[in-house]
């Protein structure tokens, strides 16, 4: 694996939410009370949001301005705001939230997916491979351990 590209983490966080979820567009998911179902996300980024006027995107192109600006920095302070607000209204929810950077060296994309994190135990920094692999490894053990234990 390497690194490289455009990101806007909160997209694949919100399509990772609705495939747990029981409502359209995937139904098959069982609803967040059910005791009899630990519900979990694993979010793994290799960098941080970013925007450019360059770049078309999930949101168009910047001068479009659907973010509410078209300022760069500004619209990467909007997708950290949201990657932040969707984290918060998943765990609301009960889903339990698994975070990991992949080679990324930026704090604030660091701060952000640990507070994404349902704790700080579960946010994971994954500076290559190996502790990659290593870090996957503990997440499946601790998702087993909740299924057998639930």
């Amino acid at each position: 694996m390497f690194s490289d590209g455009i990101t806007h983490i909160n997209i694949g966080l919100v399509w990772g939410w609705r495939v747990l979820s029981s409502k359209a567009p995937f139904t098959e998911g069982v609803g967040y009370n059910n005791e009899e179902f630990n519900k979990a996300i694993v979010l793994m980024t290799d960098g941080e949001n970013f925007y450019s006027g360059s770049s078309f995107g999930a949101y168009g192109y910047l001068e479009d301005g659907n973010l509410g600006t078209t300022s760069s920095s500004a619209a990467i302070t909007e997708l950290n705001t949201r990657t932040a607000t969707v984290c918060t209204n998943i765990k609301d929810k009960g889903i339990i939230i698994y975070t990991i950077t992949f080679q990324v060296n930026s704090g604030t994309v660091q701060s952000l997916m640990e507070n994404c994190a349902t704790d700080p135990s579960k946010y994971f920094n994954s500076p290559d491979s190996s502790t990659l692999e290593t870090t996957f490894r503990a997440i499946g053990r601790e998702l087993s351990n909740l299924r057998i234990g639930g």
